[in-house]
């Protein structure tokens, strides 16, 4: 699933490493005698100081932001050009031709906190990995929040379950064709759900489990009558063969039915997390798709603002993220924090390993082929005193598990909280999206400074 914002460096500009680490730097581009890179040449867009938020800018060549060691280990960025429109609630995928297909979920469930009807869909976006563009593509038919998407082994895109933006639960199951660029209805789901967790399984079906039954309001009216619609959790799984088009039901859940996140495992298992995001304890499951049954892996802590990524060895790691500090005078701050744990969910046990180099909250993670993690920006101060935001950071780190230890690596071409990060079947990472902070107070939270900028990350030799 999908969803989830400093300093500049040597540029301008604003779901879930072995060897030298590389050091932040700006050092000059590979002498000519290094190995030709084989990727094709990409134009790039570099934000100048006094760019908005949208991410406009003038598209032309420019040199990777590199970043060197004493070993000749280099890790660059690429900026390419910027989504259609900008976003902070999305998914993102890689399609099996190498594009990257975008998403949104429209943010706030549809309705602004001013209330008023759902916002109309946004456009599907497709990257040109050749040539860093973005164009838009079919829209969904409807507005849909809170939705499961993932890739099929054919390359289709499966989006199903959401909030249809009065608070309602989706059973509708909708497929996009990357060669024809369209959407096309299939089988409903056995219970309309919201805020479900997914995953691909490795025999090529969809798992969707948990979430949320709401009958939501019937308009306007019914929104700002003061009702509550009747809604309850899910703890209910349910299968979905791309060869008949059909969903069958599961085994459910144990503990619980709104969850947070769905992390496939290595061994084919999937790993479901509670959504809670509180600091407190959040539950974990292991739905076995041999046995089609789950199991308890125990609890772990996830830090509003953490960044979380499985582990080569199955273990998944829970990177920053923001905690709760009070004031002997009853002021409450909200400070990122440096933790990292590493939750094994096959014992239950959760341990701290290497904190970050800096304090992260809002920040993205991916790991690498050679099974080295990145983290990218983010925020690493307290919120300011005005009750703005604090202004991100772009600088990145790399964590290498085997050596428990973190090195930082070449800062992003801008400074945000990134909305989503992909890692591409050549092993580089790509970065888009996400939010810079308000230059004033908001009104409606739920409109934050969304950009689209995009870059991909180069991994080093």
């Amino acid at each position: 699933m999908g969803t989830k914002r400093g300093a500049q460096a040597c540029l301008p500009g604003a779901f879930v490493v072995v060897g030298i680490i590389a050091l932040v730097g700006c050092a000059a581009a590979p002498p000519s005698s290094a190995p030709a890179d084989p990727r094709p040449s990409i134009l790039i867009a570099t934000p100048a100081p006094s760019e908005s938020p949208s991410g406009a800018a003038t598209l032309g060549p420019a040199s990777p932001t590199p970043a060197s060691s004493p070993g000749d280990v280099k890790d660059a960025w690429v900026r390419l050009g910027d989504m259609t429109v900008p976003r902070w609630s999305f998914t993102a995928l890689e399609l099996v031709d190498g594009r990257v297909f975008v998403i949104d979920h429209e943010a706030c469930n549809g309705m602004s906190d001013l209330g008023g009807p759902p916002h109309p869909p946004g456009p599907t976006d497709l990257l040109d990995s050749a040539t860093g563009r973005w164009t838009p593509a079919d829209a969904l038919n409807a507005t849909r929040s809170g939705f499961v998407a993932v890739r099929l082994l054919d390359g289709r895109v499966l989006v199903t379950g959401g909030d249809n933006g009065w608070h309602g639960a989706y059973s509708s199951t909708r497929l996009f064709d990357p060669t024809t660029g369209r959407w096309t209805a299939t089988g409903l789901l056995n219970t309309a759900r919201m805020n479900p967790v997914g995953a691909l399984l490795p025999d090529g079906r969809v798992l969707v489990a948990g979430g949320a039954y709401s009958e939501g309001y019937k308009d306007e009216a019914d929104f700002n009558s003061g009702r509550l619609p009747k809604e309850r959790s899910l703890g209910s799984a349910e299968l979905y063969d791309p060869e008949t088009g059909l969903w069958t039901v599961t085994g459910s859940m144990i503990g619980f039915g709104s969850a947070g996140d769905a992390y496939p495992l290595p061994d084919g298992r999937v790993l479901a997390v509670g959504g809670a995001w509180s600091g407190e304890q959040d539950d974990a499951e292991i739905y076995d798709p041999m046995r089609g049954t789950w199991s308890v892996a125990g609890n772990l802590v996830r830090l509003p603002g953490s960044a979380s990524v499985v582990l080569s060895d199955g273990s998944l790691l829970v990177i920053g993220g923001t905690t709760q500090v009070v004031a002997p005078d009853g002021n409450q701050s909200y400070i990122p924090v440096a933790t990292v744990r590493r939750f094994n969910p096959d014992t239950g046990i959760t341990e701290e390993v290497a904190p970050l180099p800096a304090p992260r909250t809002g920040s993205v993670a991916v790991r690498l082929t050679d099974g080295r993690v990145l983290v990218a920006g983010g925020t690493e101060a307290e919120g300011l005193e005005s009750g703005l935001e604090a202004p991100p950071t772009a600088t990145a780190f790399i964590y290498d598990p085997a050596r428990d230890a973190w090195g930082a690596t070449a800062p992003m071409p801008f400074a945000d909280d990134p909305g989503q990060a992909v890692l591409l079947a050549g092993g580089d990472v790509l970065v888009t999206g996400g939010s810079v902070p308000a230059t004033e107070l908001l009104v409606d939270v739920c409109e934050p400074n969304a950009v689209g900028w995009t870059a991909r990350f180069i991994p080093g030799a």
